[in-house]
């Protein structure tokens, strides 16, 4: 129980707030201040990828915690928030571009759940 309790207290000390708190003000400034309409295309793509990044953030830090009832390996948190990750941004890119349907969001599924045990 001493070995449980000592990985908790790490998985605890490893959750960083300043990441989140960073990543949301910068996505915040970055969105507030480009509107996609006008904008050349490489902050469209700029736009995804710091999307991409925040989610990753907030996953992590959702996993982490979640790390502290559930015992989750360092590698497997790191795993679970990147599939996470991914699997938003595939969705959020298919309803930018207008393809997405609920077609789509079933086949996601178990292709994320593939990729979660490969």
């Amino acid at each position: 129980m001493n070995k449980n309790n000592t990985s908790s207290k790490k998985t605890l000390r490893a959750v960083s707030g300043w990441q989140v708190i960073f990543a949301t003000m910068f996505a915040g400034l970055f969105f507030g201040i480009t509107s996609p309409s006008p904008a050349n295309s490489w902050i469209v793509i700029a736009g995804g990828v710091t999307l991409g990044a925040l989610l990753y953030v907030w996953y992590a830090m959702l996993v982490r915690l979640l790390a502290v009832f559930w015992a989750f390996p360092i590698h497997q948190q790191r795993l679970l928030a990147g599939v996470l990750t991914v699997t938003t941004m595939f969705i959020v890119l298919l309803q930018s571009i207008g393809e997405m349907s609920w077609r789509d969001v079933l086949v996601v599924i178990p292709l994320v759940i593939i990729f979660y045990i490969y």
